[in-house]
C-alpha cells in the first residue's frame, strides 16, 4: 500500500488492510476517515468491514462518502469538523488517495489556509489539483466546484 503524506498530520491511500492500519497507528495516526461510498467497486472492503479494521488497529473511523469529482458543502464541512476535533494524525482513504485529498484541501481552504500553500501540498504529494480548483475554491449549487 502506498501511504501519501500531504502533512505530518494527514496522509492518504488506496483501499487498506489490518496490517496498514496498525502501521498508522504506530506512526500517530489516530483517525481513518473513508470517503469511498460503499459498493462503488465489486471488489472493494466495505464501511462495516473498514470500521472493524480500524477499531482493531485502535483508530477511530467516519465515514464521509463522496463520488470522484464531487465534494458538496456538507461533506467539506463535515470532514473539516472531523480534522478539526481530531487531537491526532488523520489518515484519508478511497480509491488512490486523491478524492480524500480534495477534501482536505477544500476543508483547510473554508477554514482560511492559503489557497498558494494547500496546491504546493498536494502537488508535492502528487496529487492532481486541477479538479478541484483550490484556486477557486468556492463550490456551488450542484455540489461540484466551479471550473
Amino acid at each position: 500500500m502506498n501511504i501519501v503524506s500531504i502533512t505530518d498530520k494527514f496522509s492518504v491511500s488506496g483501499a487498506i488492510d489490518l496490517d496498514s492500519l496498525k502501521q498508522l497507528a504506530k506512526r500517530g495516526v489516530t483517525l481513518l476517515i473513508n470517503v469511498r461510498p460503499n459498493m462503488e467497486a465489486v471488489d472493494q472492503i466495505n464501511d462495516e468491514a473498514l470500521a472493524e479494521m480500524a477499531a482493531l488497529a485502535g483508530l477511530s473511523y467516519v465515514c464521509i462518502p463522496v463520488k470522484s469529482g464531487e465534494y458538496p458543502a456538507d461533506k467539506v464541512a463535515a470532514f473539516a469538523r472531523e480534522l478539526h476535533a481530531e487531537r491526532g494524525a488523520v489518515h484519508g482513504i478511497c480509491r488512490t488517495g486523491t478524492r480524500a485529498a480534495h477534501l482536505w484541501a477544500l476543508a483547510q481552504c473554508k477554514a482560511g489556509v492559503s489557497k498558494s500553500w494547500l496546491q504546493q501540498q498536494l502537488i508535492q504529494a502528487g496529487i492532481d489539483v486541477i479538479p478541484i480548483r483550490i484556486e477557486v475554491c468556492s463550490l456551488s449549487n450542484t455540489g461540484r466546484l466551479f471550473s
